[in-house]
Parts: C-alpha cells; structure tokens; sequence
C-alpha cells in the first residue's frame, strides 16, 4: 500500500504538507499519535485479520 496514513499532512513521514494545525503543537502530537497507531497496525496486520 502506498499512501498517506497521517490524518493530516503536516505529520506524513513520506507525504508532508504544512497545514494550519502545525501551528498547535498539543495538535500536532495528537495526530502524531493517531499516525503512530495506524501504521503499527498496518505492520502487524495480518490477510486473516482483515478478511
């Protein structure tokens, strides 16, 4: 799968964009951790689990 998993683009690892909520740092870290969590979820998901 290639595409964005951060809720917006200003915490993409691979798609960055500055957005408005770069300017809330508590924002930030907040979609941050959403970032985190799908992507670790994606790593450990298996075919099973998704079907």
């Amino acid at each position: 799968m290639d595409s964005a998993l951060a809720p917006v683009g200003s915490v993409s690892e691979y798609f960055y964009e500055h957005t408005p909520a770069e300017n809330s740092p508590k924002l930030i870290k907040v979609f941050s951790d959403i970032r985190g969590f799908i992507a670790q979820k994606m790593e450990t998901a298996t075919v099973a689990e998704l079907i």
